[in-house]
């Protein structure tokens, strides 16, 4: 067939597989906490997931800027900058990652009483995965950098399935919500050596090269891509917070129950995405044509969209109680709602990757007053949770529709 001879759709279905088995175990996590934990421990547990995802901001907003580098450096063949680079950039993460622990520490009791948490130390284990979270977004930069997508495929899947048996482990064995940050503990040790081990060829060689124009280079398109990340992160992740914090403790589980079967959309979509970013940067750097590529990756980021959300409206039903059980039959009617915000969200992630791909970064500040259109809808009206996901499509669909007529069609 034609199209399994097209390279960038071959990619895309690639990483697409790989994202989509490194999700089923993600999921079975949650499948099996669901079980295992109780509705207000479920909830507590996703909250602080959501706040990882927060806090974990300065853990990605310069893995963008890092991958164009790489590409570039790697096109150059320039081995010796991409290593002095890597070093350079993992001493860094772990001396900032020991400052994200030390807060958390300190602020601890603030963190438990904010999320009606029982336990306080909850929060300093999941306070001491911090020392390692900044790491692996450097491994991922460097292998998507380089277009090695199935040794990227390799090191999420496999970060996937030894988290997910290691906190079942721990949890069976009658630790509670304690034993799940832990075993995430573990499991990011686990996954900071495997990163060394796979990109071992930019590991300590020797170098003397100047690479402070490509460090600039990072801040000045990190600047704009905190406002992106950050921007995409609390869209995607302040509801949560904000439900935990305003509602009781079930209906806090419902809406976790909701976030967590929606955002497998956000897995599995997000993989166009991932495909489409180092090529444009790619072509974008080379000074190359890169619109066919971005317009044929546009359609089947719609396609892959539109086919997820019609899923969730048709299978809601099964979804929800194959992965939770009877206990969260309450969370069937939301789903197909959900679905159609985490489809929107999905393209604004798509379209704003494709800016800053090809350096069109001032638009990043269109996240700012839409985060806040969203935080301001969901704390004047929340009568309920249909409430809450009208404000989060609401809120979507002003970000969409400004880069709609901001960047599809960028000038060159």
């Amino acid at each position: 067939m034609k199209i399994l001879k097209d390279k960038e759709i071959v990619d895309t279905l690639f990483v697409s597989g790989g994202i989509v088995l490194g999700a089923f175990f993600s999921y079975l996590l949650q499948f099996f906490l669901g079980r295992l934990l109780s509705v207000e421990d479920y909830g507590s547990f996703n909250a602080l997931l959501s706040l990882s995802v927060l806090l974990g901001v300065p853990a990605i907003i310069f893995g963008a800027p890092l991958i164009k580098i790489v590409s570039e450096l790697f096109a150059l063949g320039r081995k010796s900058y991409l290593s002095k680079l890597f070093m350079t950039l993992v001493v860094f993460s772990m001396l900032l990652g020991t400052v994200a622990a030390v807060g958390i520490f300190l602020f601890r009791n603030y963190i438990s009483a904010s999320l009606k948490l029982n336990n306080p130390f909850v929060v300093i284990f999941f306070g001491i995965g911090f020392i390692f979270t900044y790491t692996s977004p450097i491994f991922v930069s460097y292998l998507q950098g380089v277009m090695k997508y199935k040794v990227f495929i390799f090191y999420s899947v496999l970060n996937s399935i030894f988290r997910f048996f290691m906190i079942v482990a721990l949890v069976l064995k009658g630790g509670g919500l304690n034993s799940v940050f832990i075993g995430s503990l573990v499991a990011s040790v686990v996954s900071t050596l495997l990163g060394l081990l796979l990109v071992r060829e930019f590991v300590g060689l020797p170098s003397n090269e100047d690479i402070s124009d490509y460090l600039k280079k990072m801040l000045k398109l990190g600047f704009y891509s905190l406002f992106l990340y950050t921007g995409l992160n609390f869209l995607n992740n302040v509801d949560v917070v904000l439900v935990k914090s305003l509602f009781d403790g079930t209906h806090a589980g419902y809406y976790a129950a909701v976030v967590t079967v929606g955002k497998i959309l956000l897995f599995g979509a997000g993989s166009v995405t991932v495909v489409m970013f180092p090529k444009v940067s790619a072509l974008y750097a080379k000074k190359e044509n890169y619109r066919p590529v971005f317009n044929k990756l546009f359609i089947l980021q719609l396609l892959v969209v539109g086919f997820g959300v019609a899923i969730y409206a048709v299978f809601s039903k099964y979804i929800v109680t194959l992965l939770f059980g009877p206990r969260f039959e309450h969370a069937i009617e939301y789903l197909p709602l959900f679905s159609v915000f985490m489809g929107l969200y999905v393209v604004i992630n798509f379209l704003l990757m494709f800016l800053l791909a090809i350096e069109k970064m001032h638009l990043t500040y269109i996240l700012i007053p839409v985060v806040l259109l969203q935080y301001s809808l969901i704390s004047f009206y929340h009568a309920n949770l249909y409430q809450v996901i009208y404000s989060n499509i609401l809120a979507c669909s002003v970000a969409l529709i400004l880069l709609f007529f901001h960047s599809i069609k960028p000038s060159d």
